[in-house]
């Protein structure tokens, strides 16, 4: 799976209209503002996140600063969409927590980031309300999602012990 991580640095107030031929997902950690797309504006404070399609100009404006994690990569098989979808992280921010791990192992393993990212997906399709603006729009994948939910656990179980494993014994070689 091929991604790009990044963190805004902090108090910046425009993020300049860009596109990628790849999903990204933006979490905002600190500020409010808009996004900015040809396919309308969107509002987001602390906790929105916010998933751009591929090819979709897009970028951010905040009159006091702002700061987001963005995962971009190739997740059609998850996402369907194309326009941005806006949802609200969990009131535990579930969201931000897998948000941040992602980004502060970037610079780990394959293996283990991958895991890391599949089960902040996982997180996307399963326990984040969508917010107004796509309260009609269906933009995940039914027999994917139904599919991942019956094995995901097992799943992500198996692959963390097998990347700790492993990261112990090259610690120890």
């Amino acid at each position: 799976m091929s991604t790009r991580i990044n963190k805004t640095k902090d108090g910046v107030k425009t993020y300049p209209l860009h596109t990628h031929n790849h999903y990204e997902i933006m979490l905002y950690v600190e500020g409010n503002g808009e996004m900015l797309t040809q396919k309308g504006n969107f509002s987001f404070s602390v906790g929105t996140i916010i998933i751009v399609p591929p090819k979709i100009e897009h970028g951010s404006v905040s009159k006091n600063g702002f700061k987001n994690i963005s995962i971009g990569g190739d997740f059609e098989s998850f996402f369907t969409f194309e326009e941005p979808v806006v949802l609200f992280d969990t009131p535990s921010n579930e969201g931000r927590t897998l948000a941040s791990l992602i980004y502060d192992n970037r610079f780990r393993s394959d293996e283990y980031l991958e895991v890391l990212i599949s089960a902040y997906l996982h997180f996307l399709l399963k326990y984040i309300k969508v917010n107004k603006h796509s309260e009609n729009f269906k933009p995940f994948r039914r027999q994917r999602i139904k599919f991942s939910f019956t094995t995901s656990k097992k799943w992500l179980r198996r692959r963390l012990r097998k990347s700790t494993i492993q990261r112990t014994n090259r610690k120890n070689a």
